[in-house]
């Protein structure tokens, strides 16, 4: 089992995710890979580039059985670490890809983000540079193994741990801590039960732990530009709305930030798009920007929960930054 196939110098593990990846047709390749590995199958052979099998799952579109070949040979002592001979690893591949699930596979098996492939490149360089759901999922293994607690970090109760549920309007739909906003649970027991320590910490937006903006919505834009670069959302009629938002502070061609530009604040079902000006309220908008920087990728923007009293409040609670969002 640890002989390799063709000029290539394809293992055999290599091999099963290389046909996975290509033979669509319903094929018993875990069945294959579990079979390899009772007979002794060598998982970490590298090919002539020094690519093992991780690295061919994590460099291509990944698919539910990809996936579950990945998890196989991790859990068979993969090593998630190995390097090419370009240096990298395979997490990279991972995040180059948007393949969220192998990411977080390796993650979850001690893929370390500090390895440096020859041009310098590290996974935890990499990672503020590719979409939003790789950040998130870094992001979350980063606070896992430091320990640090962030709120909306997973979509599940902050009691008992029930995730949230697939299906919209459904009652196991998670509510929301009416005073803070941060904490979630998923029944009114929950509640009860998590008061007596949640209660010593929760604090409602007041004006030490939260900025009041006036939102500016660009309403002369043309389908042109944006169709969708101002909007206010059309429940307000009901009462303050509740929303998680994305602020971003502008960068230049440089990629440095655009000191005194418009905010960009936008929620994810872009009911709620609009831009903060500084010179509307200087002193809160200099302590937005402060806590972008301190908190933020690359200091650029980050996720806050916010209440939209009417269309020309918006209020954002700075002192507890979220967790960043796969959007």
């Amino acid at each position: 089992m640890t002989s390799t196939e063709t000029v290539f110098q394809y293992g055999y593990a290599t091999v099963a995710i290389l046909g996975a990846q290509r033979v669509f047709e319903a094929s018993p390749w875990a069945e294959i890979v579990q079979l390899l590995l009772e007979e002794g199958l060598f998982v970490d052979s590298a090919d002539i580039l020094g690519n093992t099998a991780l690295h061919h799952a994590s460099s291509s579109p990944s698919s539910a059985r990809t996936v579950l070949l990945a998890r196989l040979l991790t859990c068979h002592g993969a090593d998630v670490n190995a390097q090419n001979c370009f240096g990298e690893v395979c997490t990279i591949g991972a995040m180059q890809m948007e393949n969220l699930e192998m990411l977080d596979i390796f993650l979850f098996y001690g893929a370390n983000i500090d390895v440096e492939d020859v041009d310098g490149w590290s996974p935890r360089r990499l990672f503020v540079h590719c979409a939003p759901g790789v950040i998130s999922m870094t992001r979350k293994w980063i606070r896992r193994r430091m320990g640090i607690y962030a709120p909306y970090g997973e979509k599940r109760c902050d009691c008992c741990g029930k995730p949230k549920s697939p299906v919209k309007r459904r009652m196991s739909t998670l509510k929301l801590c009416s005073r803070c906003k941060l904490v979630r649970y998923c029944s009114v027991q929950c509640q009860v039960t998590s008061w007596a320590v949640h209660g010593k910490t929760c604090r409602p937006f007041t004006a030490a732990n939260a900025v009041v903006l006036t939102p500016f919505y660009e309403s002369d834009r043309g389908p042109e530009s944006d169709i969708a670069f101002s909007c206010v959302p059309y429940d307000l009629c009901f009462g303050p709305k509740t929303v998680i938002v994305k602020v971003r502070i502008p960068r230049d061609k440089w990629h440095a930030p655009r000191t005194g530009s418009d905010l960009v604040v936008v929620s994810r079902s872009r009911s709620l798009v609009c831009r903060v000006r500084r010179y509307d309220d200087p002193r809160e908008y200099d302590r937005l920007v402060a806590a972008i920087q301190s908190i933020g990728v690359e200091g650029l923007d980050a996720f806050f929960i916010a209440e939209l009293q009417h269309s020309s409040c918006l209020v954002i609670r700075i002192s507890d930054p979220l967790a960043e969002q796969p959007w």
